[in-house]
């Protein structure tokens, strides 16, 4: 049998991943009624749509109950990771390169 190409499996892992993200957020929109039941109408779609419900998420903090709270750290989980794995990379990047600083036993 004939293997998959690579990007095939990382395409179906990016969808896997996107998916396991998105179907939780939407059942937490339906549930809470954000953003419409909080007086904002988002009309933009796509990422400036996804950029808009950020904007107004502070509105479910004006409106403490559980489900609002876990709503808003979902939302903002994902910006946050972005966050720390770019300071992550540049952190990384300021490290000196040199075998001194590789080897554990010095020099």
């Amino acid at each position: 049998m004939k293997e998959a190409p690579k990007s095939w499996l990382h395409f179906q892992k990016i969808l896997l991943i996107v998916g396991a993200y998105m179907i939780p957020l939407l059942a937490l929109w339906m549930v809470t009624g954000y953003p419409d039941g909080f007086g904002v109408n988002i009309k933009s779609g796509g990422i400036g749509g996804l950029i808009e419900n950020l904007w107004y998420s502070y509105l479910l903090l004006n409106h403490p109950s559980p489900l609002n709270v876990i709503l808003f750290c979902y939302m903002w989980a994902p910006a946050v990771g972005l966050v720390i794995w770019v300071g992550r990379g540049v952190v990384k990047g300021l490290r000196p390169k040199h075998k001194i600083f590789d080897d554990p036993d010095g020099p």
